[in-house]
């Protein structure tokens, strides 16, 4: 089933990543689907092609690492903290 269509309804932090060497899915195709996703942030691995994360996968981890970062000090409201991440310091507390 094609989502496409729905793609323009998503209300939540969106990253497309792709390699801008990629020949299996060319950027444009990554571009196209990034404009029509609201807020969607691009990013284009230099030097790598298909496989980014296997291909530049220090390059991939900043861009993954920096987004999530950036998604949850949102999420807590706090978009000013520095303070990276934690997977271990378990969900949010209940407003």
């Amino acid at each position: 089933e094609d989502l496409r269509p729905q793609l323009g309804s998503l209300a939540l932090p969106c990253m497309v990543v792709v390699g801008a060497e990629d020949r299996a899915l060319p950027p444009s195709r990554s571009e196209a689907l990034a404009a029509v996703i609201p807020g969607a942030r691009l990013e284009r691995v230099t030097g790598a092609g298909h496989l980014s994360a296997v291909e530049a996968p220090d390059a991939v981890n900043a861009l993954l690492t920096a987004f999530l970062d950036e998604a949850w000090a949102t999420r807590m409201g706090a978009e000013e903290d520095t303070e990276p991440a934690r997977p271990d310091a378990g969900p949010p507390a209940p407003p």
